[in-house]
């Protein structure tokens, strides 16, 4: 939301017209939606995505680091769950 703030494809939002109340006070003013005291988008949906991996292919300590996702041991074998579509 920065970028596009920056660049000035965005407008500003009335926070009235969203049921801000209903979100946890920490992400009523969720960072990058808000600039200074002016609204530019709102959550839609929140979440934690993580990560697992097979133990018969690579090791925990493999796991540990991000670099593994480009191993070419795993091409073909990597995926990635995300929810992007519905939202636009």
């Amino acid at each position: 939301m920065q970028l596009l703030n920056e660049a000035g494809y965005i407008e500003k939002m009335d926070p009235n017209e969203y049921n801000m109340h209903d979100l946890f006070d920490e992400y009523s003013r969720f960072p990058g939606h808000w600039k200074g005291d002016d609204l530019y988008s709102v959550i839609v949906r929140f979440g934690y995505l993580g990560v697992s991996f097979n133990t018969t292919i690579i090791s925990h300590e493999e796991a540990m680091d991000y670099n593994i996702l480009w191993d070419s041991k795993l091409t073909g074998k990597v995926g990635h769950f995300d929810w992007h579509l519905p939202n636009l």
